[in-house]
């Protein structure tokens, strides 16, 4: 009996010195060392638009407070110049982890709050929906980040009104090439999707055209194969190839002066009109 009470004494003996000195001093030589956490970076992405910050943001774990670093503010405000005009359906997704409580209702807050930083920023509240997603995103001293996602489709209606009001692409001097402006970006982009999606009844023409330096019927000849290449970047793009009509008037519809450089250069271009 004596040896069990001994016994005893030497197991609480023993739970009392760990507990003083692994629980209250953090100095049990058993103790692993802290891993380092590393917070990801942030990015969004559709199609050629793209914005990332290396300092992502955060919500505090079980709520949609949030806080976001300047360079994480600058990309929002670059996505919200991207979404102002109102050419993409925006969806955000907030996202709240199987450890959180709140659940869906959490999610769907936090993608509030974020869709009301892209108004105030300038984006169209008008084409932005919010939905929520579980989804483990990474955690750090009750901090959750990047609990957001984005997914993105065209808006059609907008589309069509920008397609009908149609526009002229050049060539890059002595290349096939055509000249992608920013705004021929949006457009192009915008035409391959909305003929690639969906079931659209309009057709495409496009009218080639030349400057007056050389021989007229060559400059025809010219223009139709200028209004060709564009043809066939649709065509590979998606665009099915009989809803495209093509024609070339070489120099006799200028919409510029041919005596200066600056009148031929906006002289040779392919227009691209839809029509019903």
């Amino acid at each position: 009996m004596r040896g069990f009470i001994f016994l005893l004494l030497l197991g609480w003996m023993a739970g009392c010195t760990w507990y003083y000195t692994c629980v209250l001093r953090h100095d049990c030589g058993c103790q692993t060392e802290k891993v380092a956490f590393n917070a990801p970076s942030f990015s969004v992405s559709d199609g050629d638009f793209s914005a990332e910050s290396t300092d992502n943001f955060t919500f505090n774990m079980n709520t949609d407070k949030e806080t976001i670093p300047p360079a994480t503010d600058a990309m929002f405000g670059k996505l919200a110049s991207y979404l102002s005009s109102g050419l993409r359906n925006t969806n955000v997704i907030g996202l709240y982890r199987s450890d959180e409580n709140g659940g869906e209702a959490l999610g769907l807050k936090r993608a509030e709050k974020i869709k009301g930083l892209l108004v105030s920023k300038g984006a169209n509240g008008d084409f932005i929906t919010t939905s929520a997603k579980q989804e483990d995103v990474p955690a750090n001293d009750d901090l959750v980040y990047g609990a957001i996602d984005f997914g993105f489709s065209q808006n059609e209606v907008k589309a069509k009104e920008l397609l009908v009001s149609g526009t002229s692409v050049h060539f890059i001097t002595g290349s096939n090439d055509l000249e992608m402006t920013p705004e021929i970006k949006t457009y192009m982009r915008n035409l391959e999707e909305y003929f690639t999606t969906g079931d659209h009844s309009e057709k495409i023409h496009l009218v080639g055209h030349t400057d007056n330096v050389g021989d007229r019927n060559a400059n025809i000849t010219l223009s139709k194969q200028r209004a060709e290449d564009v043809k066939a970047k649709l065509v590979s793009h998606g665009v099915k190839a009989e809803i495209i009509s093509t024609d070339g008037k070489g120099p006799d519809v200028p919409v510029a002066s041919n005596d200066t450089e600056d009148g031929k250069a906006q002289n040779r271009r392919v227009d691209i009109k839809i029509t019903e």
